[in-house]
């Protein structure tokens, strides 16, 4: 896609860091936005930013661990901005233990977040794009989805999964020509 102006864009994780960025760069781009993120005070902030760049944008204090908060979010984005043209997938999370210091409820906050929040949006907004074969959908993973490191094995998990899921998907858009 591109020319994203008066594209519809979801960015999960916008309330600051890469998110926060890229709702800066589409907007820049003359494209609306739908901004995610569990810090309400980030979140403002971020919304109150890019609104000054004269696009439509609504902020969504969401916890995308939460499948049932990802649909109620998703639906209430898609009455105020009908289609999405593009779900960006970027919220994630570090916790940046050893794994005999990590313990299973942060391990699995890690995943919840990182791989089925990512999941979640896709699975609630990819039905939408297939059907009008339009959209795009970016999975914002990282080098320890390739490689894992020391102090990291919960992360690394997230984006080893992030990252197969990204291929195999792509790939099966591919087989099945969606």
């Amino acid at each position: 896609m591109k020319n994203l102006t008066g594209k519809n864009i979801l960015i999960t994780g916008a309330g600051s860091g890469i998110g926060r960025l890229m709702a800066h760069y589409v907007a820049d781009e003359s494209a609306n936005t739908a901004i995610i993120d569990i810090n309400a005070a980030a979140l403002a902030k971020t919304t109150e930013e890019v609104k000054r760049r004269e696009v439509k944008a609504v902020g969504y204090v969401c916890d995308i661990s939460n499948r049932e908060a990802v649909m109620d979010v998703v639906a209430r984005i898609k009455q105020d901005f009908g289609q999405i043209d593009v779900l960006i997938n970027n919220a994630g999370t570090v916790i940046g233990k050893s794994f005999f210091d990590l313990t299973l409820d942060e391990m699995q906050r890690t995943m919840n977040i990182n791989y089925w929040g990512h999941i979640y949006f896709t699975k609630a907004i990819i039905g939408d794009m297939v059907a009008r074969n339009d959209g795009a959908i970016v999975n914002v993973a990282s080098s320890s989805g390739l490689l894992g490191m020391p102090i990291l094995s919960d992360y690394a998990a997230s984006k080893f999964a992030e990252v197969g899921f990204s291929e195999a998907l792509r790939r099966e858009l591919k087989k099945f020509k969606y």
